[in-house]
Order: C-alpha cells, then structure tokens, then sequence
C-alpha cells in the first residue's frame, strides 16, 4: 500500500511537473510562434485561404497579441493588413475546435482592409474570403465556423473598390481614422450579428471629404442582407434615428446597389439629413442643403417609396402619404406623389432635386415665385401632372394641369384651373392683364409668343384688364400664330355689358382687327372719358381696321344704335360710321358721318398724334416771333365739319355748341399756311358763351383774323355786338374790339391792342388809346398813346406777369395799377385812387337796384409772399350809400412797424359822424405765415344792407345790430368770435311770400373757428309773421361761411302761423294762404332751402291753396262751345304755357287740412274757369323739390264747393258741387284723380216748344258736369235733368236726348247762353240779340243779388231773364230765385216768376221749398222737406186763359254714400267717417325725384326731433 502510494505521489509529481514544464516552454516566443505558425497552417489548410501571423505573444491568462496579421485574396493580393491584434483567446477550445472562436476582448490597432471587386467578377475579395469560413466543404466533414466575442477597432483604414464600375463611381468608400466598439459579435455560418457602437471614420469620394462621427446600431448581415436596427447615425450634417435595413437575394448585387439592393427604413421625426451626405450615394444633389426628415422609406435607389413622408427646410417642405422615386441614379428620372403637401419655389427647386433634373426648371415655372400645393403629383422628363389645390405668387386655385414637352420651347398643356385670383399677367409676361378670377379651361402648347396655340374656354367672376377690373366674364376662343378669334361677354352692371366677336391678328406689323361687338351699357365715368354723373352707352358696332400704330391706321366703323345717357341728357344715334383711308393721292382721308349731329372730313398729308402741334403751330403763326414747334415734314391738310347737333356737350357737360355750326380751313405747317373759317349760332364753355359768332383767320392775307358775335356772355356779363379784328404787321401784332356790354348796351367798348416782344424777348401786351363808355361815363386807357405805360410783360417760362402803369382816367377821376404776379400766394399790387366815383366806376347793371354811391381816394400796396402779408393802405370812401340810404363814412389806413414787424389796421365805418363800425388790430408776419388779430365793433349797424346779399332768397330786410367780433388766426382762414344784439330783426322769405321779424332785442353768440362754419344760436325767440300778426317761437341755429353763403337749421312752433303768402306771379302752379298749426322747419343752405312739418302740423281756416293746371284744357275738350284763334299764316294757334318755376327752394308739408280750407283748381287762369273745393284732408302731403318740380299726395274729400265755369265773356256760370266728390292725389298734381259733380240750375219756360207738346209751366232744368280723369286729360260729362217735371216730361226729354249726346252739349249750351231750349236749326240774330240780353240781365242781377246779400245776412238772391215762347203765347219773365239760411239746420229756398207785359193775361207764378235738417249731427244725412210751386199734371194743351195748377208735398230725404250696397243699411259711426281708399298707380317716373326728395326730408326731419346736438356744418 506504502507502495502504491509512492508510485502515485510519483505520478502526480511528474505530471504536474511536466505541466509546469509546458506552461514554462509555452511562454518562450519561439515556442508561441511555432504554435501559432502550425494553428494557422491547419486553419488555411482547413479554409483554403493565405493568412499569416508574424509574431506572438501569449500569456498564462489567455491573453493573444498577434503581430503582422496579413491575408491574402484569391489573387493573392494581400487586402488585410494588422500590424497588432490583441485578443482574449481561449487556446484549448481553439484546440480542441478550430471551428469555434470565442474572443472575449479583441482590439485591432491600425489595420487595413482593402474589399476589392476584380473586374470580371461579381463578389468582392473580401466576400469569397469570408465565404471560406462560412461554406462547407463537401470533402471534409468538419462543422460549420463559429465566432463569438467582441472587436475594438482603433485608426483603421477601410476601403471599398469596385472595378467593374465606371471610374468615377469605383471607390465606394476610403475610410481613414476608422475607429469602431463591435459587442456581442456573432459569426455564424452565413449570419454576422454585433452591437456597433461609436463607429467612426473620415472618408473621400469624389474629392469630397465626408465624416462619420458617430454610428451606433444593432448589426446584423445575413445573406439576404444587412440590418441596421436602433440605428443612429450622425455626420457633419446629418442625424438619422430609426432603421435601415438592406436587402438582397444575394451579395453579389451590392455591385448594382441602385437596382438590386432594396432599402427599407423608417426615421423619426428628430432626424435630419444632408444633401452633402445624399451625394455621396447619389452625385447629382449639388447643393448643401439641409433637411428635417421623418417617415417611411422603401425600395431601391431606382425605384424609392415613401410613406406618411416628411421632408422640410427653411424654403421648402414636402409632406405626403405616398411618394415615389423612380431611376433616381440614372437618366429618365421621375416622381409622383399623391395627398402631397408642398412648398417651395423655383430656385428652391434647382436646390433640391438632382442636377440631372433642374435643367428642366425653366424661367416660364419661375414665374410662379413661391408656390405650395395640396394634392396629387406626378414628374417626369416629359410630363408634369398636378390635380390639387395650388396657391403662388401669381394667385391661388384648383388645378387639374397635364403638361408636356414642357422642358421645350413647345410645351402641351391641357387642363383647368378654378381660382380666385390667379396673375394671368404676370403669367404671361403683359402689363396689359392682370389678375382674373374663375373657372378657366385650357389646351395648348408653347410658351414664346410665336410658337403659342391655346384654345381656352372660361366663365370668370373678373379680369383685370388695361387696370380696370370687369366682373362676370365668359370667353372661348383660340390664339394661335399670333392672332386671337373668339367669343367674349361682360355682365358686368357697374362697367359694361356687352359681348365681342372677332379676330385680332398681330402677326404683322400691322395689327388687323375684324370685329362686331353688341353693347348693353358701357359705364364712361368709369373709364374716365365722361365726368358727368350716370354717363354710358351701348349699341352695335362692327370694325375692320388694319394698323401698326395711330400714324398708319386705316379701316372702318359702322356704329348703329348708339345710345348715350347722362344725367342731364339721353342721345340716341340710329347710324354713324367713321372710315380712314388713303385715295389715289396717297393722302390720308378721315370720313366721319353721325346723321343728324355731324359730318365732317380731313383730307392731306398728317400724322393724327401730331394734329394738335399742327393746328398750334397754325394759331402761332399770327404771333410775333412765334417759335414753331417741331413737326414732321411734308404735312399739310384741309378739313370741313358740320355740326348738326351738338355732340361735344355729352362728353364736356360744361360745352355746348349749337347745330348748323360749320367749320372749315386748312393747313400747311411747312409753309406756314393756316386758314379757318367758323360760323356757329351759338358755342358755350362753361360760364362763356357766344351767339352767332363768326370767326375768320388767314396768313395769307397780312395774317389777318377777325370776330364777330351778336352776343357773348363771359361769367355773367353780356357782351352785345362783338367785333374784333387783328393783323400782324412786320414785328407787331395789332388788334381792336369793339363791343357793348349789358342788356341795354350801356357798356361801350373801343379797345386797341398790340402784341410784340421787349428788349428780353418776353411777350408784350399793351393798350393803345382806347376807352370805355358805360353810363354815359367815358374812361380813357393810354389816352396820351405812352409806349413806356399801359402794357403787360408775359413770361410763361418762369409764369411771371407785370402790369406797367395802368392808367384808367375820365375827367379827374384816375386808377393807376402796377403789379406783379406769380401765383395767389406771390404777389404785389400798387393802385392810386384819385376821386372815383363808385356809381361812375361800376355799372349800374351791376349794381342792380343796390344803389351803391361814394368817393374813393387814397393808395394801396400790397405785397403777399408766402409767409408774409404787408398791405399798407390809406383809402376813404366818403358819402357811402346803399338803396338810398346813407350807410357812411368809411375809412381805412394801415401802416408797417419795422421792429415789430407788424401791419397796424384802423377802419372805421361813421355814420352821421357816429362810429357804426370800428375794425382795429393788426396783422402778425413774425410766424410762418400772416396772422390776423382784429377787432370789430358794431354799434346800432343797419342790417339792411344784407338785401344786397341775399335778396333772392331773404328780402326786405330791416332792424340793427350791435356788438363785439373778434379776427383772428391765419389771414386766409381766420376765426370769428363775439357777440352781437339785433333789435327788430325782420326779413321776408321771398320763396313763402311772408315777412318774419324778430320781436325786441335778441342776443347771439357768434363763432366760427377756422375750417368750420360759423354759428348763430336762436334760442326760442319769438318771432311774428307782419301781415298776419301770426306768432311762434323759432328755435335752432343760423350757420354761414360768409356774407353770402347762410345754411338755415330752424325749428318754427306756433298755434297759427302764416307760412304761405302768394301769388300766381310767385309760382304759378301753387300758391295761396296757408296757415299752419305744429311745427316748421327750414332746413339747408338759404339758395337751396327745405321747409318742411312736423306729423302733426295742421292748415287751418283761412287757408286758400291754388293749384293752377297751367292752361290745361285743350280744344275739343268742351264741345258744347269751341274758341279758335289764327296767326297770319292760318295756323292754330294754342295758348303757351308760363314756364316759371321757383328753383333753389324745397318743401315737404304733411298736413291734417280743415273742412274750412278752400282748394282752388285753377283750369283756366285767364278766364278763370276754377273749381273751388272746401273739404278736408288727414296727412295731406305736398312736396317740391329743387327743381321746382311739385308733388302731392293724398285725398281731399269735398263737402261744398263752387265750379265756376267760364268761357269768354258768354258763358259765366257757377255750378254748385255736390259732396261727397273728392281729388285723389297720387305724385304728379297733373296726374291728379277727379271725381266731382257740380249741377247748376234755372228756370227754363220753352221746355214745351222743344218737346212739340202742350204747353208747360216754366221749368227747373238741373245742368250737371260731371269731372272725371286726371288734370292733364279732364272728362267732362255733361247732362240736363227736370227734376220737377212730370214722369212723362222726363221721359220725352230723356227718349229726345239719350242716343244724341251732340244734342245734348248743343242743348246744355243753349240753356247756359240764352237760358232755353234751343228749338231752331240755327241760330240767327235775334237769337244772339236775346243771348246778349240775357246775359247782360244775369250780370246786373248778380251786382243786385250781391247788394241783398249784405244787407240780409244768409240771403241769396239770383234774378234770371227768362224769354217767352212765342208759339205757346208766353210774355218775357223774370224769375227771382231766393235762398234764405235760417240757421244751420233751417233754410228756405222759393222763386217769384214776373211776367212781362200783359197781352197773355198771366199771372205770378210762386214756388217754396222748406228744408230742415232732422239729423243727429247736423250733417245733411236726413232731412224733413215740404214744398209748393207750379205744375202741369199730364200732357194737356195750357193757353194763356188757363190757370196755373199749384202742387203741394212734403217728405223725408234719406242721403248716404256707401261702396257695397250692404253699407247703406250700416248705422256705425265708423262708417260716416270712412276715407275713401287710394287708388294704386303705376310710378310716374316724373315724379319718382320729387317722391325720393320729399322722403329724404321726411328722413332728415326724424332725425332732428331732437337736434340740440347739431354739430358746426361746413359748406361751399
């Protein structure tokens, strides 16, 4: 056992010692080397491959360094180089299965990996290297290579070169500085898989140096293909976070990466990405641009998809849901995209898309400038769609676009945009277009102008065109060649209507247009070719003109239709055309015919744009040294115009020129000729105007001129027979007028004129002796012929004008005046005065009826600049009287304080040597400009100088003022404050005929501030009205600008007050007493003044309002008696119609009218044939406008009146009307409703003899007119009735007269002239005699009937000449009517029949009428009647032995008017006071003005209720 022991402990020794031994030998370098030397050779014996290791160094824990580590390739080209290699190996697993490697920790330092792929071959050196490691070896039967462990990579060197690959595209990547952390390493069979952490490396490529600072990733590398999973990586540029995975059927397609290898990633939205970094893979991305990148990307180089994509810039930003690449590394690159969302521009675009495809940015997408789009997209190198919603620098819309070719000079595009603003200007490359808005469709090709061919179809909302914007447009046309034809509407209701068809070519030089265009309206104020308010035309209007610019033009204008409105005028022109052209001559011939206004013709050698330097060049050559302005050569013309209607004044509203104006010359510019001959009956321009005027002009006879007028009228003065005549005579143009001034030529005129130049060749102007005769008063100019005085020096260059010593004297009356001007703010003035005579130096047809006399002496200068006034002025104007009366003594001096700077002003106005008026103060020329600091004092100053002021529109005016005003503040705009009291203030308001006073003194406060109107406050004063000795109070405020310009805010209160006084001569149409209860109002400036009611204004008794129809009867409308009168020539001649109208002045009257008012219709003043109405009213309106236009509205319903009917002095008659008849008025007082029944009664005695019956007693016969229709077209209805008669008597009349209305009338005129039936066929003398005598009893026994009324009062008494019947042995009679008003319910009517003579026997006839009225109000609605008179019962033959048979009868009288029969029974008291309802008509367009004046005034008049807040109003 001892032994056994032994040997064992000996075993153990051994074995450990010769383990001690091994690890001792293992650590001899040698040893190391050999050991390494023999692994290596059965790895590269087992594997097949040429690996060397140099030198090692192992130690006891495993730890390897190995030195000068190479390995050749299949070439045996050594692509691996390590100088050092330090791993944590385990050698006995090494040993024990060279298949399986476990590397705890292995560090490379400094090698070098060179992967090349040989030309030829498809796998790179390293790949067939690995492959060694990886493929079983069907000869041997050892395992599959395991590697586990991790790697640190410390300064490598990588390069990637492929050689079958052009030379710019080799190298893929030559990575210096390679540094790297590989964790978790796992090699096995075909799977590589490592934790990369901090992988780094600097490369070039392309001579470009690229940096990888940082790649951290979960790698993995199948033979399918490379994972990059957790992946961040980040370059100089660049930040990606997410994964990459690239894909393969096999290795060897790296060698195709675009085609073959297939991309798969995924970024987050923190990434982004470099274009730098991009054109390593892809060479064409040129620029360094920069982007935020996110989202999904798959597939291969060639054939890229993005999903939910996301790529933003500064500039530009791509999102979209779907986005595709395709051969984005080789040529035929495209991109469609769909739900994209993009902005970008032009330049941005050459930025970001790869070189190869910016060359198709061309200028034409440039001019889009920014653009952004939301929708579908597509792009390639030949076609770009695009349907979405794109928004540019040009505009914004829906687009659906197919654009092809577009990289060409010829593109397609076909397609249609929807926007609502779009540049189609800017667009196109046009100043002329502008911005459009609609729906447009298009399909064309080209760009360049000449190559263009669109044919385009759109219906626009508007188009700018020429900087005026139309609305509503369609279009379909084509432009194609350089010629546009096609179809265009506008509807647009502010600027035109109208329609175009035709061609418009310019594709010459010569454009050439063949159109017809319809107009509907066609708005000039728009274009600026009218200033006068609602100016437009239309018609129809067909054109063929050729030309290259206004010089060349030739062609036609055929114009039909022509309509042309304005507010003041409507033209209708049937036919005109216009045709230029060249004759045989090659002359230019301008044709121009408008029948019925003008024709005219130019014919000669012209350019159009040089026609005005021509015609003032002709002017020019009547100057004195004239210098011609430069013209063409070879220019010279004839022309002639008749004027047959005046056309001008439609376009220049302020000319006019009258027809049969002829105008005819010509010119020659060269050879300086001009000539013209003008003969006008009447031109007007503005406020000028001459009648029968006749101009001539000719250089060819001394350069000769002349004037003549019957009258001129220059800003209201009249000149009568005018006459100048002129010529130019060597250096000087000499002249001479003479005419008269004033409608009685009280002004004489003889004025002689020559024109040269001075010594500086400035114009010369000057008088020769000359004077002016006005008054009787003669006024001499350069009497003594001083060539040094009395002329004006011209400079228009510097626009200077000097006035030299012009003298105006007559007797010892003198005005010197010397001045220079510039402009209103640089000016001086020196005058002398010397004894003038204000009645002497101003007409009288000046003056007026204002009276104005005085003395004027004394000296001003004044010299304004534009921050300094200085008026130094010594004046007195002695013995000043306006109207007779002495107004006084005014005088005024002003004197300048070197030191101060100051002008000091006193002015005094004395009367009867008491200061009436004292100005004092001075003016401030120390500031910027002239200040004013002035102080008026009034004392007792009569006010009745106003009427020379405002005597059209306040008359009469009286009373005095006192009190202090202050001026001051800037000298053209100054500030007036102060106050002032007025005692007896009265004036008369000429438009209403009443005369206001203000009642004792009244105190005002007076302000106006500059820039602003000044103000009179009048706080309830009271007023009276004089002739009425009416009162109210007036409340508001007198607002003015100046002495003659008075704005009138006025509230008038009052129980009864006279607010119309007058007469026909005052207006014609309306007029009368009105008196007023309620509330007036005057409104507006005192020439344009609105009088209007409050609503509850009411007219009371005493009111008499006339409305005269102006002549409105016309003959036929009374057939019963016509008057006809003759001129010389045997024409009718019809009575003219007064035109007067009252203008300036409106009114606006709502009124409750009284049963005591009387209404005048006026048919006939001058016979006065009146209807006299009394009625009532409730909100009777009666408006006039400025015009003078009136309008009325409302029902006047009428209970008693008069229609006194006259014709001549034959008939005279009175018919009384009925109640119950009313005047409706509805605007137009001509259009006035009438419904009245007036009947007129007598007694007629030969109602038997017309009938051929018995004899009957002397009758009642009841004439009735009946008025019906409108004022302008009266109905007259005429009708007789025997209200007393028997039933067989009515009826033989009724049967005589009822199918004979020509009867009738002769009858009812029988009756009305001679008082009886007419029973002859005609009427001879003896007829006429009793006629006359009739009518001379009727015109006594009225002044007698007259005489009984005043003495009886309710007594009327009417005598009536009755005439016999001779065939019935009747006397002559006089039937006495009587009337005798009890009281207001009892009346007794009778009549006393007298015969004549007693041959027949006959006796007095009596007759009596007993009325009472038994009803409850007293209105007439039932009455108690008894009666006696005369009768004759049947047809019984009376003679005169036969009595008279009396009757006796009393009854009740039931009257009621009603519309429905059922109302006759209706006993409601509602019903008695029913209105009768308006009738509706149709707007009269004359009276729609008066209508909207009357309801802007209602308007205004709500609004100023309550008008204490009236702020300063300002006017002109």
């Amino acid at each position: 056992m001892k032994h056994l022991f032994r040997i064992s402990f000996i075993l153990l020794a051994s074995v450990l010692a010769l383990l001690l031994l091994l690890m001792v030998v293992i650590q001899i370098p040698a040893v190391q080397s050999e050991v390494a030397s023999k692994v290596m050779e059965r790895v590269n014996e087992q594997f097949g491959t040429q690996v060397k290791i140099g030198k090692v160094n192992i130690n006891y824990l495993g730890n390897v360094k190995l030195y000068q580590v190479t390995a050749k390739d299949h070439r045996n080209y050594e692509f691996i180089n390590i100088p050092q290699l330090t791993a944590e190996i385990s050698w006995l697993d090494l040993y024990r299965n060279s298949n399986h490697v476990n590397i705890n920790a292995a560090t490379l330092v400094n090698p070098r990996v060179d992967v090349f792929t040989y030309l030829g071959e498809e796998k790179s050196n390293f790949i067939k290297f690995i492959d060694k490691f990886v493929l079983e070896d069907s000869t041997r039967g050892d395992s599959e290579f395991v590697l586990r462990g991790n790697l640190e990579i410390q300064n490598g060197k990588l390069k990637i070169i492929n050689h079958n690959l052009v030379q710019n595209s080799k190298v893929w990547l030559d990575a210096n500085r390679l540094n790297a952390r590989l964790e978790k390493i796992s090699v096995e069979g075909k799977t590589y898989i490592a934790r990369i952490k901090k992988l780094r490396f600097d490369a070039v490529k392309n001579r470009e140096k690229y940096q990888l600072k940082d790649l951290t990733t979960n790698f993995k590398m199948t033979d399918k293909g490379l994972f990059f999973n957790d992946l961040n990586l980040e370059t100089q540029s660049s930040h990606l976070n997410g994964f990459l995975h690239l894909t393969y059927n096999h290795i060897s397609q790296f060698s195709n990466f675009s085609d073959r290898v297939e991309w798969n990633a995924k970024f987050t939205e923190k990434s982004k990405f470099a274009y730098k970094d991009l054109r390593y893979f892809v060479p064409n991305w040129q620029e360094n641009q920069v982007f935020s990148l996110s989202g999904e990307v798959k597939g291969f180089l060639n054939n890229l998809s993005l999903k939910k994509f996301s790529l933003k810039n500064k500039e530009t930003y791509i999102d979209a849901q779907y986005l595709n690449f395709q051969n984005l590394m080789k040529d035929g690159f495209s991109l469609s995209g769909q739900d994209l969302n993009l902005a970008t521009s032009s330049t941005e675009l050459k930025q970001i898309l790869p070189q190869n495809y910016t060359q198709y940015i061309t200028d034409f997408i440039a001019r889009f400038g920014k653009m952004s789009y939301v929708g579908n997209f597509s792009l390639d190198g030949k076609y770009l769609r695009a349907k979405g919603f794109a928004s540019t620098k040009l505009g914004n819309g829906q687009l659906d676009l197919v654009l092809s070719d577009y990289s060409g000079n010829h593109p397609h595009y076909q397609g249609s945009l929807n926007t609502d603003q779009f540049h189609l200007g800017a667009l196109a490359g046009t100043e002329n277009l502008g911005k459009v808005s609609g729906n447009i469709r298009f399909d064309g090709r080209g760009y360049d102008l000449d190559l263009l061919d669109v044919d385009a179809v759109g219906k626009l909302n508007y188009l700018e065109f020429n900087n005026n914007r139309f609305n509503h447009i369609n279009f379909d046309g084509k432009l194609a060649q350089r010629a546009f034809k096609g179809f265009l509407a506008i509807n647009d209701s502010e600027k035109a209507r109208l329609n175009y068809q035709g061609i418009f070519d310019f594709s010459a030089p010569q454009l050439k247009m063949d159109f017809n265009s319809k107009i509907d309206y066609l708005n000039l104020n728009y274009f600026g070719i009218s200033k006068t308010k609602n100016t437009w035309i239309s018609g129809d209007i067909e054109g063929v003109t050729n030309f290259s610019e206004i010089n060349d033009l030739s062609g036609g204008f055929n114009i039909e239709n022509l309509t042309f409105n304005s507010d003041t005028v409507q033209m209708n022109l049937p036919k005109s055309n216009v045709a230029v052209y060249q004759d045989e001559l090659q002359q230019k011939n301008i044709d121009a015919n408008i029948p019925g206004y003008l024709s005219g013709k130019i014919i000669g050698k012209f350019h159009l744009d040089e026609l005005g330097v021509l015609f003032e060049n002709g002017v020019g050559n009547f100057m004195v040294n004239y210098e011609h302005k430069q013209a063409n050569k070879n220019q010279y013309l004839n022309y002639a115009i008749k004027i047959e209607s005046d056309l001008l004044k439609f376009f220049v509203p302020e000319s006019n020129i009258q027809p049969n104006s002829l105008l005819v010359g010509t010119l020659n510019n060269d050879e300086k000729i001009f000539e013209v001959d003008f003969k006008t009956p009447q031109i007007k321009y503005q406020n000028y105007i001459a009648q029968n005027l006749h101009f001539l002009a000719s250089t060819s006879i001394d350069k000769s001129f002349s004037a003549k007028a019957d009258k001129i009228e220059v800003q209201g003065i009249n000149v009568e027979k005018f006459n100048f005549e002129g010529k130019t005579k060597s250096d000087t143009l000499l002249a001479k007028a003479h005419f008269f001034t004033g409608e009685n030529l009280y002004g004489e005129y003889n004025l002689n004129f020559y024109q040269t130049y001075d010594a500086n060749q400035k114009i010369k102007i000057g008088f020769s002796p000359s004077t002016i005769k006005f008054d009787e008063q003669v006024w001499n100019i350069n009497q003594f012929s001083d060539s040094d005085s009395n002329y004006a020096i011209i400079d228009f260059e510097k626009n200077n004008y000097d006035l030299v010593e012009i003298l105006l004297n007559s007797e010892e009356q003198f005005l010197k005046i010397n001045a220079n001007y510039v402009d209103d703010d640089n000016f001086k003035l020196q005058a002398d005065v010397n004894k003038v005579k204000l009645e002497k130096a101003i007409p009288n047809y000046y003056l007026g009826d204002l009276g104005l006399r005085g003395t004027v002496n004394g000296k001003l200068n004044v010299t304004k600049s534009n921050n300094s006034l200085k008026p130094i002025a010594d004046i007195v104007v002695d013995s000043i009287y306006l109207k007779e009366q002495y107004v006084g003594r005014f005088v005024a001096d002003a004197e300048y304080s070197v030191g101060d700077n100051l002008f000091n002003i006193n002015g005094s106005l004395d009367r009867n040597e008491i200061n009436t008026l004292i100005l004092t103060g001075a003016i401030d020329n120390k500031g910027e400009k002239p200040q004013l600091d002035l102080l008026a004092n009034f004392d007792d100053f009569n006010v009745n100088l106003m009427d020379a002021f405002l005597s059209d529109i306040l008359s009469q005016w009286k009373g005095e003022i006192s009190g202090e005003v202050a001026v001051k503040g800037d000298v053209g705009n100054p500030s007036f404050v102060g106050n002032i009291t007025t005692r007896d203030l009265g004036f008369r308001v000429v438009y209403l005929g009443t005369y206001y006073t203000l009642i004792g003194e009244n105190e005002f406060d007076l302000n106006k501030q500059p820039g602003q109107s000044g103000l009179l406050d009048l706080a309830q004063v009271e007023i009276i009205e004089s002739t009425s000795k009416t009162k109210a109070m007036v409340d508001g405020s007198l607002i003015f600008s100046s002495i003659s310009d008075w704005f009138l805010d006025l509230e008038i209160s009052s129980d009864r007050l006279m607010v119309m006084n007058t007469t026909v001569a005052d207006n014609e149409l309306f007029y009368g007493k009105a008196f007023v209860q309620g509330e007036l109002y005057m409104f507006g400036p005192a020439a344009d003044l609105e009088v209007s009611t409050g609503f509850d204004a009411k007219v009371l008794k005493g009111s008499i309002i006339n409305i005269n129809t102006g002549g409105t009867k016309t003959i036929g409308e009374n057939k019963f008696i016509q008057f006809y009168s003759y001129d010389e020539s045997g024409q009718l001649v019809e009575s003219e119609k007064n035109s007067q109208k009252i203008q300036g002045f409106s009114m606006d009257l709502v009124v409750d009218v009284d049963d005591k008012t009387i209404v005048n219709l006026v048919l006939d003043e001058k016979s006065n044939d009146v209807i006299q109405a009394q009625g009532f009213a409730e909100n009777f309106e009666i408006a006039m406008n400025k015009a003078g236009n009136l309008s009325i509205n409302g029902d006047y319903n009428i209970t008693d009146g008069i229609y006194s009917y006259r014709e001549g002095i034959i008939i005279n008659k009175d018919f009384d009307i009925e109640k119950g008849g009313f005047i409706r008025f509805t605007g137009d007082p001509y259009n006035a409703q009438m419904d009245i029944k007036a009947v007129y009664s007598r007694n007629v005695n030969n109602i038997g003899t017309y009938l051929g019956i018995n004899y009957v007693q002397p009758t009642v016969v009841d004439l009735i007119i009946g008025v019906n229709g409108d004022l302008k077209n009266t109905q007259i209805n005429l009708d007789l009735e025997t209200p007393e008669t028997s039933t067989q008597v009515k009826n033989l009349l009724s049967s005589k007269l009822r199918d004979n209305p020509d009867e009738k009338i002769r009858q009812v005129g029988s009756i009305l002239v001679l008082g009886r039936f007419d029973s002859s066929e005609t009427i001879g003398t003896s007829t006429a005699t009793d006629a006359a005598a009739a009518s001379a009893f009727e015109l006594l026994s009225k002044q007698v009937g007259n005489v009984f009324s005043n003495i009886i009062p309710g007594l009327e008494i009417n005598p009536t000449y009755l005439q016999s019947s001779d065939s019935r042995n009747q006397s002559d009679k006089i039937q006495t009517e009587f009337n005798l008003a009890i009281n207001k319910r009892l009346s007794i009517n009778g009549a006393v029949g007298t015969p004549l003579g007693s041959q027949y026997n006959e006796r007095i006839t009596t007759q009596l009428e007993l009325d009472y009225d038994i009803s409850k109000a007293a209105d007439g609605g039932l009455r108690f009647r008894a009666f006696s008179r005369p009768s004759t019962i049947g047809l019984e033959n009376y003679n005169v032995n036969v009595s008279y048979t009396q009757s006796y009868g009393a009854g009740i009288v039931y009257r009621k008017s009603f519309y429905h029969f059922r109302d006759l029974f209706t006993f409601k008291k509602a019903e008695q006071e029913k209105n009768i309802s308006p009738i509706k008509e149709e707007s009269d367009p004359r009276t729609d003005s008066i209508k909207e004046e009357s309801k802007r005034i209602k308007d205004s008049l709500k609004q100023r209720q309550n008008k204490k807040d009236l702020s300063f109003l300002q006017f002109k």
